[in-house]
């Protein structure tokens, strides 16, 4: 299980894959993130591990289309930001941070809690 700090990004089906390149973000003349490459494959999930303060959050507004990065480009599926509807591509983004997950019913299944989330619902 990922501790506090950790969020978790999961490419589900090529609609998905996620593809950031040098992606920075500069906020009241501070750099927040500096050129991040990164791919998340079809299949694949990975865990943005980091200290508080060091982007993580940053990082998935960029990717849920809340915050323009200041430089780079972000694409999910193909689809590059800025030359396609972030309204439709939200839609399709499920993303979990456990610092600020609900609490589940122990006895909710894997199945059900997964459902929450196509439904939009806890």
């Amino acid at each position: 299980m990922f501790g506090p700090g950790a969020v978790i990004i999961s490419g589900y089906m090529n609609a998905h894959t996620v593809n950031l390149e040098n992606v920075s973000v500069v906020r009241w003349g501070r750099p927040i993130l500096t050129n991040i490459s990164v791919q998340v494959a079809a299949g694949s999930c990975c865990a943005i591990l980091g200290p508080n303060g060091s982007g993580k959050s940053t990082l998935l507004a960029i990717l849920s289309g809340y915050l323009w990065p200041s430089s780079g480009s972000v694409s999910i599926g193909g689809q590059v930001f800025g030359k396609v509807d972030l309204a439709e591509i939200r839609s399709t983004i499920g993303l979990i941070e456990p610092s600020r997950s609900p609490a589940f019913d122990p006895d909710m299944s894997v199945r059900e809690v997964v459902a929450t989330g196509l439904f939009g619902t806890i």
